[in-house]
Parts: structure tokens; C-alpha cells; sequence
């Protein structure tokens, strides 16, 4: 792999893998660790490969993303709470989704969401890693059943299965 095809890779994907870190992480400092290790794992296993022998660079590097989170969470197994309301609002770091008011009529609805947003977070962060994981690659980043399949190691009927079981738990949940 040339250094031209991997600086595309990287452009194209690493503020999706580090939104990817992000959620499961709830701390931009470590996302952005986990990302850069994510991509220095990538261009390790690929520097000597030709350009065409990966065939789906994305579902590899978000194998690797998820490798790696579930290796930090193993040896940091005592884990920092931090509060929803701080994830929400650190705007430090540019690859962070922000909360954008238009104007000041839809200050309360803007909030309103904010809170349904920081909910529905909170409740995927309770749920089985691999439930969170889909619902994560498949509602926020937008992956496909099949590449899903790809990065967590399942067919992609079972992974539509898993999808679905998912959903419903965070429903209940939610509830």
C-alpha cells in the first residue's frame, strides 16, 4: 500500500472510526488514542501489501477499532464514570458532533433532543457491547448489515438478527 492510498484511507475514515470511539468511550482523549492506534495497527498490517488485497479497508479498520476498545477496556477494567452531559458538551476536539442552535425559538427544542439524545446514549451504553456496537455501526456511522457482518464476525443473516434483538433491547430499555 502506497503512503498516497493510506492518507486517502485516513481522510476518508478516521473521524468515523474516532465518532465510533467516541460513544463507547465517552472521552475524546482516549477516542483519539484508540483512533491513531487504529490506524498505525492498519498501515503496520498493510505497509507491505499491494493496493488491491484489501478488499473493504472500512470494516477492517473497524474490526481494529473494536479489537482495540475491547483490549482497553480489559486492561482499564476499573472504569471512569463520566457524565453524559459532559460528552455532550465537549466541543474541544473538532471531530465532535455538536449541538447547533439556529435561533432562539428553537433554544427548548434543541434541548429537548439534546436530553432525548443523551437518553438513548446512555441506555446503549447499558446494553450488551455487541448490541451497542450494531446499533452504533448501523444507526449512527450508517454501515450496512454486511459490513457489519464483516467487522463483528457473523454472517450477515445472523447480524440482522442481532440488529433487531438490539433495537428491541434498547426499546425496552427506554421504557
Amino acid at each position: 500500500m502506497t503512503k498516497e492510498k493510506f492518507s486517502n484511507i485516513y481522510d476518508t475514515y478516521s473521524k468515523e472510526i474516532f465518532n465510533f470511539l467516541f460513544l463507547r468511550t465517552s472521552s475524546s482523549d482516549i477516542a483519539n488514542d484508540l483512533t491513531s492506534e487504529t490506524f498505525f495497527k492498519f498501515w503496520k498490517t498493510n505497509c507491505d501489501k499491494p493496493e488491491d488485497y484489501l478488499k473493504n479497508p472500512r470494516a477492517f479498520l473497524y474490526r481494529l477499532a473494536r479489537n482495540l476498545l475491547i483490549d482497553f477496556y480489559r486492561k482499564n477494567s476499573k472504569q471512569t464514570i463520566v457524565s453524559i452531559d459532559a460528552c455532550i458538551e465537549d466541543t474541544d476536539n473538532e471531530n465532535v458532533i455538536e449541538i447547533q442552535v439556529q435561533s432562539e425559538e428553537n433554544i427548548e427544542r434543541e434541548y429537548v433532543e439534546s436530553e432525548k439524545r443523551a437518553m438513548v446514549l446512555a441506555c446503549i451504553k447499558q446494553l450488551n457491547p455487541i448490541y451497542a456496537d450494531v446499533l452504533i455501526y448501523y444507526y449512527i456511522q450508517g454501515l450496512d448489515s454486511k459490513e457489519i457482518a464483516n467487522i463483528i464476525g457473523r454472517t450477515e443473516q445472523n447480524t440482522r438478527v442481532i440488529i433487531h434483538r438490539a433495537l428491541a433491547s434498547l426499546k425496552k430499555s427506554i421504557k
